[in-house]
């Protein structure tokens, strides 16, 4: 099961959404607080499984024009339900390049567009799995 916890208190999923623009101006006077999205591990190979596959596409080219490949190529791009139990490359993935997206839209009810939860996310600061989840935490805004 998913859940979501905001400076530590259990939250339904709708609490929390992510909003289409940064929010360097609109967090000014907001509350500031912490979220933990724990999200099963089946949830993550299948939302995640077509944008991996297509990064790792866009990666090997890279690799091939440059000659310097990234932690994931040096690794030799290894199928995403491996990446869960490398810790440097799942921080990589989710965080990094920005594939934690296609995992909240997959988690998060109205998870972009308007705003429709409470808490809006402005960074994805740890990306971790326990070995059932993965565990993203970051911080929010209240709205």
């Amino acid at each position: 099961m998913n859940t979501l916890m905001i400076d530590g208190r259990e939250r339904p999923l709708r609490d929390l959404w992510v909003p289409e623009m940064s929010l360097s101006s609109a967090r000014a006077g907001r509350q500031a607080a912490t979220y933990v999205l724990a999200v099963d591990r089946d949830t993550v190979l299948s939302s995640l499984a077509a944008a991996y596959d297509q990064y790792v596409r866009e990666m090997k080219e890279d690799d091939e024009l440059t000659g310097d490949p990234d932690a994931l190529g040096r690794a030799d791009y290894p199928p995403l339900g491996v990446v869960l139990d490398e810790p440097e490359l799942l921080s990589d993935v989710v965080g990094g390049y920005g594939l934690s997206a296609e995992l909240f839209a997959a988690v998060l009810p109205g998870a972009s567009g308007p705003m429709l939860g409470t808490w809006a996310i402005d960074t994805v600061d740890a990306v971790h799995f326990d070995g059932e989840r993965v565990v993203l935490q970051g911080t929010c805004y209240a709205f």
